[in-house]
C-alpha cells in the first residue's frame, strides 16, 4: 500500500504583554525567584487566551448537550455497523429487562428497571473478546495481550469477569492510568517544562495515593489544604492560581472556582463576576439565585494562602477585601468578607479552625462531593455521565422528590441512580477500587454496542440501552500502536533514571521533552499526542473529537511507519515464521487481528486477507497499517 508523507506548517501565535503583577509589599502572595523563572511567553499566552475565551463565551464549559449526545450516538451506530456480526463472534447472551429487581448491582437495578418501565429492549451482552478489550482499556488504558485475551475467552468459570477486574485493578497499569486521570481532573501541569517540580510532586503524590487506595475524600482534603515546599507537596491547585493572579482576590476567586469545578462538578466562576439574577436564569437554575458576595465568601477560605521562598503557607493576617478596581474581574465592593460555605450549603467554620481545613471538611461532607465524583467515573466507563457536562451540575435540578418548576426538568438521566451511587460510594469509605469494580461488573456495562438500528431511537442513548463507544484518548492511541507493532517506546523524563515505555505513564502533558537512546523524537511524540487531543490541563482541555490531523497521523506518522518497517516488528516476525512454515497464512491473519484489534477475524476476513500474507514482510506491514486505520482500532466499543 502506497503511503504519502504530508508536511504541515507550524502556526506561530503572537501574544500581547500582560499587566505587571503587584509588588510583594502590596500582595500577600509573595513571588520569589522560583516563579520568576516561568517563561514570559507562557504567562502572556495564558492571559491572552483567558481574555479571548471570556469574550467569546462567559459561561464556557456549558456545552450543547443535544449535539454532544447526538455525536456519541452517531459514533456508536457508525462503528457498530462495521463490526462483524455478533453471530460470527464468540459467546454472547441476551439480558432480560423484565426482572430488574432480580439484579444485585445497584446500577443494573436502575438502568434495567428504567428500560423495562419504558418498554425499551436492551442490547445483547457483548462477546467475551469485546468485554475483555473494553475493560482493559477502561481500567488501564491498555489493550489486552493476545495470550490474555484468549485465556479469558477460554475461561468457562462464572467468576471470570470478577477475576479479570480484580487483576486489572491490582496492576501497575491501573496506577499509571488513574494517575493520568486524576492529573487531568486536578489540572496538574508544569509552569516551566524545564523545571516541572510542582507537577512532579503532585504526580508522585497521586501515584502513591492510588497505589495505596487512599480514600477519595482524603485525597481531596490533602490537595485543598497543601502546605510546605511546592517541590514536595501536591500544591498545583494552590500554586498555579497564586502565580497567575494580578491581584490577590483574583487568585482566591480562581482557587474557589477551580475547587468547586473539580470536587463539586459545578461552574460557579461566573458568579465571581456578576450576580446570578438577570444572567443565569436560562443557564443554571441554582446559580441564578446566588450573588457575587456568596462566591467571595467561598473565596475567603483561600484568603490566607501565601507563597514565600518556595513554600505554600497559611498567612493568617490576610483577609478577603472586596474593594478592588483592578484585575481580571469587574470591580468589587463590600469590604472584608468572612469565609462561608453559603454558596453550596449551611456548614459553619469552627472556632480556631484553619480556613482551608474547614473548607475541606465542609466540601467533602457535602453530598454533591460524592455525586460529582461518581458521575465522572461513570462517564469513564459509559462514555456519557448521568449528568452532562461533568462540571455543569445544576444543584436545583437533581432531586426527583423536589423537581424544578417548568420548563426546567431534572438534570440527571437517572436521578435515583445518581443518588444511590453517591450514597454507596460514601458508605464504601470513598473507595475508588470498589467503585470501579461495581461499575465494571454491572451487566449494563457488559452490553454490546450493536443494536437493531431499525428499532433504535435517539432517546435510548441516555437510557444506556447499548454500549456507547468512545474514541481512545491520545495516550491510549499511542500505546496501542507501540504494543500492537511490538516495538516499544522509550520516553525520557527529567528526574527519572530509566525511560518510561508507556505514554500513559508520563507524569505530565508537557512530556516527553528529552531525547535519548532508542527514543522517538520527542517533538513528533508531542505533536501526535496533541493532535489526538491530550490538551494542556490549563488553557486547552482534553478532547476526544476526530480530526483530519489524526487521520494523517495514523496514515503516515513516523511513530507508526518506522515501527512497521522495523526488522523486529510484528510484521517481520510473522513473515519469518511464514517463511519457516511455523505459521499458516490463516494463522498470520489471526495473529495480526489479535495483536492489533484485540479480536479474532471473521471467516470472511481471513479468506480475504490470507493470500496477502504470502507476499512478504512489506505486504504484512501494509495489512497491519490497514488494521490500525480501522475504526475498531481507534474506538473502545
Amino acid at each position: 500500500m502506497k503511503r504519502f508523507v504530508l508536511w504541515s506548517f507550524i502556526l506561530i501565535v503572537i501574544f500581547c504583554n500582560i499587566p505587571s503583577v503587584q509588588k510583594a509589599a502590596q500582595n500577600p502572595l509573595i513571588k520569589t525567584k522560583e516563579t520568576e523563572e516561568i517563561p514570559q511567553e507562557f504567562l502572556q499566552a495564558r492571559e491572552e487566551q483567558i481574555k479571548k475565551r471570556k469574550e467569546k463565551n462567559p459561561h464556557e464549559s456549558l456545552i450543547d448537550l443535544d449535539q454532544y449526545v447526538g455525536q456519541v450516538e452517531q459514533n456508536t451506530k457508525a462503528l457498530a455497523s462495521k463490526l462483524p456480526l455478533t453471530s460470527n463472534r464468540n459467546k454472547i447472551n441476551k439480558i432480560s429487562t423484565q426482572s430488574a429487581e432480580s439484579f444485585s448491582n445497584l446500577i443494573d437495578k436502575e438502568i434495567f428497571g428504567t428500560l423495562a418501565s419504558r418498554n425499551v429492549k436492551a442490547a445483547e451482552e457483548a462477546s467475551d473478546e469485546e468485554f475483555c478489550r473494553r475493560v482493559f482499556l477502561d481500567i488501564t488504558g491498555r489493550q489486552p495481550s493476545p495470550q490474555r485475551l484468549l485465556q479469558y475467552i477460554d475461561d468457562k468459570t462464572p467468576e471470570k469477569k470478577e477475576k479479570l477486574i480484580d487483576e486489572l485493578i491490582a496492576s501497575q497499569a491501573y496506577i499509571d492510568f488513574w494517575s493520568l486521570w486524576f492529573g487531568d481532573l486536578t489540572s496538574n501541569f508544569a509552569l516551566n517544562s524545564r523545571s516541572p517540580f510542582e507537577r512532579d510532586a503532585q504526580h508522585k503524590y497521586l501515584q502513591t495515593a492510588i497505589a495505596s487506595n487512599k480514600p477519595y475524600d482524603q485525597i481531596a482534603k490533602e490537595l485543598i489544604t497543601a502546605v510546605g515546599d511546592y517541590q514536595r507537596v501536591p500544591s498545583s491547585l494552590i500554586l498555579h492560581n497564586v502565580i497567575f493572579a494580578e491581584v490577590s482576590q483574583d487568585a482566591f476567586d480562581d482557587m474557589a472556582g477551580q475547587t468547586s469545578s473539580i470536587f463539586l462538578g459545578t461552574q460557579s466562576t461566573c458568579i465571581s463576576c456578576h450576580n446570578g439574577e438577570g444572567h443565569l436564569e436560562a443557564v443554571n437554575l441554582y446559580f441564578s439565585t446566588k450573588k457575587r458576595s456568596d462566591f467571595w465568601a467561598m473565596s475567603s477560605f483561600f484568603a490566607q494562602v501565601g507563597f514565600s521562598r518556595g513554600t505554600i503557607t497559611n498567612f493568617k493576617q490576610q483577609e478577603y477585601n472586596a474593594n478592588t478596581s483592578k484585575g481580571m474581574r469587574p470591580p468589587r465592593s463590600g469590604g472584608i468578607i468572612a469565609p462561608s460555605y453559603a454558596l453550596f450549603g449551611n456548614s459553619e467554620i469552627q472556632a480556631n479552625e484553619e480556613r482551608r481545613q474547614a473548607l475541606a471538611r465542609m466540601l467533602t461532607s457535602d453530598p454533591q462531593f460524592a455525586k460529582a465524583f461518581v458521575n465522572r467515573v461513570f462517564a469513564r466507563f459509559f462514555t456519557l455521565g448521568l449528568v452532562e457536562p461533568l462540571n455543569g451540575f445544576d444543584l436545583a435540578r437533581l432531586d426527583p422528590k423536589n423537581p424544578p418548576p417548568a420548563p426546567w426538568t431534572l438534570q440527571p438521566s437517572h436521578p435515583v441512580l445518581l443518588n444511590n451511587l453517591a450514597t454507596w460510594f460514601v458508605e464504601s469509605g470513598y473507595d475508588l477500587r470498589k467503585l470501579i469494580k461495581l461499575v465494571a461488573s454491572s451487566k449494563t456495562y457488559a452490553l454490546s454496542s450493536s443494536y437493531d438500528e431499525k428499532e433504535w431511537k435517539p432517546e435510548y442513548t441516555r437510557l444506556f440501552a447499548r454500549k456507547l463507544v468512545r474514541r481512545l484518548q491520545a495516550e491510549e492511541v499511542l500505546d496501542a500502536i507501540t504494543t500492537s507493532t511490538q516495538i516499544p517506546a522509550n520516553y525520557y523524563v527529567k528526574g527519572l533514571s530509566q525511560p518510561l515505555t508507556s505514554a500513559i505513564a508520563l507524569p505530565g502533558v508537557e512530556e516527553p521533552v528529552l531525547g535519548g537512546s532508542g527514543a522517538d523524537d520527542p517533538i513528533v511524540v508531542g505533536r501526535f499526542l496533541n493532535n489526538f487531543g491530550r490538551g494542556d490541563r490549563n488553557n486547552q482541555p482534553r478532547f476526544n473529537d476526530s480530526s483530519i490531523t489524526q487521520a494523517l497521523d495514523l496514515f503516515n506518522s513516523s511513530l507508526l511507519i518506522n515501527r512497521l518497517e522495523n526488522p523486529n516488528s510484528l510484521p517481520s516476525q510473522i513473515a519469518n515464521n511464514l517463511a519457516q512454515n511455523k505459521l499458516s497464512p490463516e494463522d498470520a491473519v489471526v495473529t495480526l487481528y489479535l495483536n492489533t484489534l484485540s479480536r479474532q477475524p471473521s471467516k470472511v476476513e481471513i479468506d480475504k486477507l490470507k493470500e496477502h500474507t504470502k507476499a512478504g514482510r512489506q505486504a504484512i506491514a501494509d495489512l497491519q497499517w490497514l488494521l490500525i486505520n480501522q475504526p475498531d482500532f481507534l474506538y473502545n466499543y
